[in-house]
């Protein structure tokens, strides 16, 4: 995706939400996401562990049919549901005015990953964390912007890397875009990071070829 032609969220997604139309995309976004591993899979059988994560709004949780749909689209791809995370934000989840908790909690059960999203920017308490049942947080960007600049960023990530190991859920930092700052989490304990570093967006075409290439580059 060139430069030119890229629309970051936070420009998209009020628009999508304002217009009514974050649902819809959301539930193409599913189907695409778990159309390409399934590729994947099919690709080399060292892709079979892959999974992939997909965002998804309060508003798609709490359709009736939300579940229903999502199981049979993880099926008709020969997928299995571990290998679908589902992300909300913090504030989506934890919102009082929402009732998301519940339905988080069936896809759970049914073995769907979920990953709180944003972490750290959303809600003043972590009494909420004993109720919520995510599988992975994810540390916003923000932080690691914070790292860069001062000693108590530093701290912070740490912390919530420390807190995240206590109660068995997995560590996503968000926005790494130098070894550096990949070797510093690695070293606080942070398990999984994603940003530009690995690599910027790609088209479904070139995922399978920058997967190939890693591949090769392990050996």
């Amino acid at each position: 995706i060139s430069p030119g032609n890229f629309i970051p969220p936070n420009q998209f997604i009020p628009i999508a939400e304002e217009y009514g139309l974050i649902e819809e995309l959301g539930n193409i976004m599913l189907r695409k996401s778990c159309k390409l591993l399934s590729k994947c899979h099919q690709l080399n059988e060292r892709f079979n562990d892959l999974y992939i994560s997909v965002n998804v709004a309060s508003s798609q949780l709490e359709k009736e049919s939300f579940l229903t749909s999502v199981k049979r689209l993880v099926e008709t791809n020969n997928l299995q549901p571990s290998q679908l995370q589902l992300e909300i934000t913090e504030r989506e989840a934890v919102n009082p005015n929402k009732e998301v908790i519940p339905i988080l909690q069936q896809a759970r059960e049914l073995g769907f990953k979920i990953a709180l999203d944003d972490f750290g920017t959303g809600y003043n308490s972590l009494s909420y964390l004993n109720n919520l049942p995510a599988t992975a947080l994810k540390i916003d960007r923000s932080f690691i912007v914070g790292m860069e600049h001062s000693t108590n960023g530093t701290k912070v990530i740490s912390s919530i890397v420390e807190l995240a190991q206590t109660i068995d859920l997995t560590t996503i930092t968000e926005g790494i875009e130098t070894e550096e700052q990949r070797e510093k989490l690695l070293a606080m304990g942070c398990s999984s990071a994603q940003g530009f570093l690995f690599p910027r967006p790609l088209r479904p075409t070139a995922v399978n070829d920058y997967l190939l290439e890693l591949c090769e580059t392990s050996n």
